[in-house]
């Protein structure tokens, strides 16, 4: 089983109601039942209660449950981050160097993400083909079954 780790942008892609859901997030989406848990960081909670679209955040706290919950982060500190070189200039600075040290400690198996703040971080500590775009991650997974004659 993959284990993937969801950025709060991807989250936003896949399951905010209010727009269309792309046709790269539907593809994952489907490749992923049965292959994929998919996972979220307790710190993003915080990331999303920042998002000054109220109905959004809403939505967004509540579609995060379907998501499973990583039992026990490591345990996140500046220190730590200026271990591996990620700079912490702000709040959501922490919040994607923690989730990027769920991938550096395998906590996880990917980190699914459209952020490219995170994406050079990742890269500049060799994480970078555990730290995907959704486009990336796709291609990780089993092609879809052929469809299932029922009658």
């Amino acid at each position: 089983m993959i284990t993937a780790l969801l950025d709060t942008n991807v989250i936003m892609d896949m399951e905010d109601t209010g727009r269309h859901l792309s046709r790269l997030a539907a593809s994952v989406l489907q490749k992923s039942r049965g292959n994929v848990d998919f996972f979220i960081h307790e710190l993003q909670r915080e990331d999303i209660n920042n998002d000054g679209n109220e109905s959004r955040r809403e939505l967004l706290l509540t579609r995060i449950e379907q998501f499973k919950l990583i039992d026990r982060p490591p345990a996140a500190s500046e220190e730590v981050f200026s271990e591996y070189g990620w700079e912490t200039k702000c709040r959501n600075d922490f919040i994607d160097n923690a989730l990027l040290l769920c991938v550096e400690k395998h906590v996880v198996g990917f980190l699914i993400t459209n952020d490219n703040g995170i994406l050079v971080k990742a890269a500049s500590s060799g994480l970078r083909d555990r730290v995907l775009k959704l486009e990336e991650f796709e291609q990780v997974l089993p092609t879809a079954d052929e469809p299932i004659d029922l009658a």
